[in-house]
């Protein structure tokens, strides 16, 4: 249960109660902390900043935040939105807690919230906070174009970054982020239509504990022709990939195998022949060699293949199961005694003639039964 807040204070003492509704509001909510506005009622309401930037309700968005121990809510009168002033230098107009604990840091933006406050005042462009950010816009844009004419237009936006504190523009090339676009901008060429993969050996160095007096023992094995990508890429993208993100192809094999690592039984993980193939190819040769030398030989699609049988296998034995459990319902209770959800599944494993050779089948079994019963008493 939240504090009540501004709003709901407010109306109570006004002589409202919590099993009635505001015009404007939602019922009331002790999560929210009592009555909150609905934003449709509110899309004109005018608000404006500690340094008199105007804004209407429709300029942000919905939400709140719960920093250094008060709730910033347009519930409260005090809902915080970014600073449009990026990089700017102290604001004393501003709430203490605010300016003194801007958001980010390091190498990225930081921004700095403050509250703003209804107002009676009328909308005005020219002062408004939305303006403000729209000039921003305009010089991100102008800035942009200036950054890709230094670079000679060997440049990408999605490989770019805009701080608006300091106004610059930076680029790191990163083929993992690259769109479906068939012409690449930082490369200078056509984007191949033709897909591919991008394929890996991974060679492990594992430690097999000894017991007794026997010592511990290294094992090498070797997968080879595992895929990088989940989806086959553009080969041109495929190719950069392969150059570039030997380091995140460690990182993730690294990770998967983390606790192994640290308790001491893998010794060393070491990424092999990065390549860029349709399909997967194999040196047969070359396993040989492996083999010879002690080192344990596997291929991803060989191991995928197995999996994927094995699967198919479970599935079909888990299939077989229910089945039988189906035939064993309708061979002991007839078909016509089965509860309703017991008959959709029957009918949905089983056609109707199936149905009739299995209460067919029973009524056999019984008569048989009936009959080797009768022949015993008799002997007797």
């Amino acid at each position: 249960m939240s504090e009540v807040n501004k709003i709901s204070r407010k109306l109570l003492a006004e002589g409202w109660t919590k099993d009635q509704t505001p015009p404007g509001m939602h019922p009331w909510n002790d999560f929210d902390g009592g009555w909150s506005w609905k934003t449709s009622a509110r899309l004109n309401t005018v608000f404006s900043t500690p340094c008199g930037l105007l804004l209407r309700r429709s300029d942000f968005g919905n939400g709140s935040m719960s920093f250094m121990g008060v709730d910033w809510t347009e519930e409260n009168d005090n809902y915080a939105v970014i600073c449009p002033f990026f990089g700017r230098e102290r604001c004393e107009k501003n709430d203490p807690l605010l300016e003194d604990h801007p958001m980010g840091g390091g190498k990225s933006e930081l921004l700095n919230f403050c509250p703003i406050h209804e107002t009676d005042e009328a909308f005005d462009y020219e002062r408004s906070r939305k303006k403000i950010l729209d000039d921003g816009e305009k010089v991100k844009e102008e800035r942009w174009r200036a950054f890709q004419e230094a670079r000679g237009g060997r440049v990408c936006r999605v490989h770019s970054r805009y701080n608006r504190c300091t106004g610059e523009w930076s680029f790191r090339y990163d083929p993992m982020m690259c769109l479906s676009c068939s012409y690449c901008t930082v490369l200078g060429k056509e984007n191949s239509p033709k897909t591919a993969n991008v394929f890996y050996d991974l060679k492990i160095v594992s430690v097999v504990q000894g017991e007794g007096i026997f010592p511990d023992e290294e094992r090498v094995s070797i997968t080879k022709g595992l895929k990088f990508l989940e989806h086959p890429r553009s080969e041109t993208v495929c190719e950069a990939i392969a150059k570039l993100s030997r380091d995140e192809i460690v990182r993730k094999e690294t990770m998967r195998r983390n606790m192994d690592i640290f308790l001491g039984r893998i010794k060393s993980i070491e990424v092999l022949n990065v390549r860029v193939e349709r399909r997967e190819s194999r040196d047969l040769l070359q396993d040989l060699r492996d083999a010879q030398e002690g080192i344990d030989v596997k291929h991803a699609s060989d191991m995928e293949a197995a999996a994927q049988a094995k699967k198919k296998d479970d599935r079909a034995a888990r299939q077989k199961k229910r089945e039988e459990r189906l035939r064993k319902a309708v061979k002991q209770n007839g078909y016509e005694n089965l509860e309703g959800y017991m008959k959709h599944r029957v009918n949905r494993s089983f056609s109707k003639l199936e149905i009739r050779k299995m209460e067919k089948e029973a009524e056999l079994e019984r008569q048989e039964q009936a009959t080797q019963k009768q022949f015993e008493i008799e002997g007797m």
